[in-house]
Protein backbone atom coordinates (compact mmCIF):
# COMPACT_ATOMS: atom_id res chain seq x y z
CA UNK A 1 0.00 0.00 0.00
CA UNK A 2 2.97 2.56 0.80
CA UNK A 3 4.60 1.94 -2.79
CA UNK A 4 1.20 2.30 -4.55
CA UNK A 5 0.37 5.49 -2.45
CA UNK A 6 3.53 6.84 -3.09
CA UNK A 7 3.35 6.06 -6.99
CA UNK A 8 -0.08 7.62 -7.01
CA UNK A 9 1.28 10.94 -5.78
CA UNK A 10 4.10 10.72 -7.91
CA UNK A 11 2.22 10.80 -11.35
CA UNK A 12 -0.49 13.43 -9.52
CA UNK A 13 0.19 16.87 -11.19
CA UNK A 14 -2.57 18.48 -9.48
CA UNK A 15 -3.12 20.28 -6.62
CA UNK A 16 -2.78 17.23 -4.58
CA UNK A 17 0.33 16.58 -5.08
CA UNK A 18 2.21 15.53 -2.08
CA UNK A 19 -0.31 14.27 0.35
CA UNK A 20 1.56 11.13 0.66
CA UNK A 21 4.30 12.76 2.72
CA UNK A 22 1.85 14.85 4.62
CA UNK A 23 -0.26 11.73 5.34
CA UNK A 24 2.72 10.13 6.59
CA UNK A 25 4.22 12.45 8.48
CA UNK A 26 1.24 12.81 11.11
CA UNK A 27 1.16 9.34 11.95
CA UNK A 28 1.84 8.71 15.72
CA UNK A 29 2.49 4.80 14.98
CA UNK A 30 3.96 4.07 11.43
CA UNK A 31 3.96 0.19 10.95
CA UNK A 32 5.71 -1.05 8.00
CA UNK A 33 5.37 -5.20 6.68
CA UNK A 34 7.86 -6.53 4.51
CA UNK A 35 10.48 -3.60 3.80
CA UNK A 36 12.14 -5.64 1.75
CA UNK A 37 9.13 -4.56 -0.63
CA UNK A 38 10.93 -1.61 -1.81
CA UNK A 39 13.84 -3.47 -2.37
CA UNK A 40 15.64 -1.64 -5.77
CA UNK A 41 13.20 0.89 -5.39
CA UNK A 42 15.09 4.30 -5.10
CA UNK A 43 12.55 7.05 -5.08
CA UNK A 44 10.60 5.11 -2.72
CA UNK A 45 13.31 4.46 -0.46
CA UNK A 46 13.73 7.86 -0.23
CA UNK A 47 10.30 8.77 0.84
CA UNK A 48 10.38 6.23 3.57
CA UNK A 49 13.61 7.66 4.85
CA UNK A 50 12.48 10.98 4.96
CA UNK A 51 9.43 10.35 6.73
CA UNK A 52 11.26 7.77 9.03
CA UNK A 53 13.36 10.80 9.89
CA UNK A 54 10.67 12.94 10.55
CA UNK A 55 8.42 10.67 12.82
CA UNK A 56 11.98 9.91 14.47
CA UNK A 57 12.61 13.03 15.41
CA UNK A 58 9.36 13.68 16.97
CA UNK A 59 9.81 10.66 19.13
CA UNK A 60 7.01 8.72 17.34
CA UNK A 61 7.09 5.14 16.96
CA UNK A 62 8.14 3.08 13.89
CA UNK A 63 7.82 -0.67 13.85
CA UNK A 64 9.38 -2.41 10.67
CA UNK A 65 9.36 -5.73 9.73
CA UNK A 66 10.90 -8.09 6.99
CA UNK A 67 10.90 -11.67 5.87
CA UNK A 68 14.67 -12.15 5.51
CA UNK A 69 17.29 -11.11 7.37
CA UNK A 70 19.00 -7.33 7.11
CA UNK A 71 22.33 -8.86 5.58
CA UNK A 72 20.24 -10.19 2.76
CA UNK A 73 18.82 -6.65 1.61
CA UNK A 74 20.79 -6.47 -1.62
CA UNK A 75 19.19 -3.16 -3.01
CA UNK A 76 18.40 -1.77 0.32
CA UNK A 77 20.20 1.84 1.01
CA UNK A 78 22.62 1.30 4.04
CA UNK A 79 21.01 3.88 5.95
CA UNK A 80 17.53 2.25 5.93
Amino acid sequence: KFEAQFIRDSLNRGPGRGTFIDFYQQMDVLIIDDIQGLIGKQKTQQAFFDIFNHLYMLGKQIIVTCDVPPIDLKGMETRI
